[in-house]
């Protein structure tokens, strides 16, 4: 998705989670504990170290110290307007949670971000809902248009004439929705774990020296691990048997070490051959 809108002249990055503290152009160039809290995600972690990649403009554009819902979306909006008012060629992407895309108030709770910033703008935001056309932990809890849909891929749902499906399939007005297909599993994980340049790693059970169950975490070197970066992947394994089928997320063709930690606090680190 970021390479992709990087080509079309797309050149900012914004996301809610970014730390507005002193430093963050600083410790953003490596996603570790200081950069934001769901930044401590591997995949989010992945996604920022992706934008770096493309050199995107990393921005922080949260509103701390609010009294109430309204207040946070209108700091939200406003931030963002500074910037769109600072840059007013470039374009930006804006990736937020729950219902900050909405294009118009919604009932008990507030008037979102997203309206707040054609307000304040007048820019039209396109807005892309990616939560409610993805998988349940049970098919009855899926949203009744996801049982209807039999892909296999990502897809923006569109009607006949081609044009984005905006029926409102929650409580907020928005331009999209995507469709994320049901998870596959390839060698115990879920396959879109190795989607976006990364792949697969085996490790094999006779080189490990702590004691089940441990801790598996990824990183690309050494420096990573002493600058408390955010792990490429980071799993806990329970036994043998369960590492001989379980993968490790690397990203292919660059290299990488493995560090073991263990429930009493051993760590071993391996590097692949």
């Amino acid at each position: 998705m970021l390479k992709d809108l990087k080509e079309l002249g797309y050149s900012y990055f914004a996301a809610e989670t970014f730390s507005t503290r002193p430093g963050f152009e600083e410790n953003s160039k490596l996603p570790n504990l200081n950069t934001g809290y769901y930044a401590m995600e591997p995949q989010f972690g992945n996604l920022i170290r992706e934008a770096n990649k493309l050199n995107y403009t990393l921005y922080p554009y949260e509103q701390l110290a609010t009294r109430d819902q309204q207040e946070r979306e209108t700091g939200q909006a406003k931030n963002l307007a500074r910037l769109l008012d600072s840059i007013p060629d470039s374009k930006v992407i804006v990736y937020c949670g729950f219902s900050h895309i909405g294009e118009e108030t919604i009932a008990n709770w507030a008037t979102p971000m997203a309206a707040k910033l054609k307000e304040l703008t007048g820019v039209d935001p396109y807005t892309i809902e990616q939560t409610v056309l993805s998988e349940r932990s049970k098919r009855d809890l899926n949203n009744p248009y996801y049982n209807l849909i039999n892909a296999d891929d990502y897809a923006i749902i569109a009607d006949k004439e081609g044009n984005p499906f905006n029926k409102k399939l929650d409580d907020k007005k928005i331009d999209a929705f995507l469709y994320s297909p049901p998870t596959k599993y390839i060698h115990n994980r879920p396959g879109w774990s190795f989607e976006n340049g990364k792949a697969p790693f085996l490790l094999n059970p006779d080189s490990v020296k702590v004691t089940y169950p441990f801790l598996a975490k990824v990183y690309g070197k050494q420096k990573d691990i002493d600058e408390m970066a955010i792990p490429v992947d980071i799993i806990e394994i329970k036994s043998p048997n369960e590492l001989a089928v379980t993968a490790m997320v690397v990203f292919k063709e660059e290299k990488f070490i493995i560090q073991l930690v263990d429930t009493k606090g051993a760590t071993q680190v391996i590097i692949p051959q």
